[in-house]
C-alpha cells in the first residue's frame, strides 16, 4: 500500500467516478490537486502494478470531496486512511476540515465520526480535532 498525494493527470478518474460530476468539474479538480491537497491510497497488483483504489480531494475552503473506494477494494479501512490524510492537510494549511455527505448513508456518516468529524448542520459535517 502507498499513500501520496494525487498527480493532476488523475482528475480524469476522480471526475468519471464522482456522482456529481458536471461541466468544468475536470478542471477543477485537477486545480486543487494541484493547488490545495488530495490523498490517493494505491494497491500493488502483480499484473497491472499500482493501481489507484481510493482517494479525496480537498476543495477550496477546506471542504474534502470526491471521496471514493473502487468497489473491488472496499471495507478494508482505505476510505479511512485517506479521509484522515486529507483531513491533516487541509488543517495544516489553515482550513477547517468540512465534508458533506448524505445523511441517509450509514457508512459514511460512521466513517466520519470515527475520524473524529462532528455533526454540525444538515449541509456539514466540521473536524474538531484531525489526529
Amino acid at each position: 500500500m502507498i499513500l501520496s498525494p494525487l498527480v493532476p493527470s488523475e482528475a480524469r478518474i476522480v471526475t468519471d467516478s464522482w456522482k456529481f460530476s458536471g461541466p468544468g468539474t475536470l478542471d477543477r479538480m485537477e486545480d486543487c490537486i494541484k493547488t490545495i491537497g488530495s490523498a490517493g491510497l494505491y494497491v500493488h497488483d502483480e499484473n497491472k502494478g499500482n493501481i489507484l483504489a481510493s482517494w479525496a480531494i480537498v476543495l477550496h475552503g477546506g471542504t474534502i470531496n470526491a471521496l471514493h473506494t473502487h468497489d473491488d477494494y472496499r471495507r478494508r479501512g482505505y476510505a479511512k486512511i485517506v479521509m484522515e490524510t486529507v483531513s491533516r492537510y487541509a488543517a495544516d494549511d489553515g482550513l477547517i476540515p468540512n465534508v458533506q455527505i448524505n445523511l441517509e448513508n450509514p457508512a459514511s456518516k460512521a466513517l466520519m465520526e470515527q475520524i473524529g468529524y462532528a455533526y454540525c448542520n444538515r449541509v456539514n459535517w466540521v473536524v474538531y480535532h484531525p489526529q
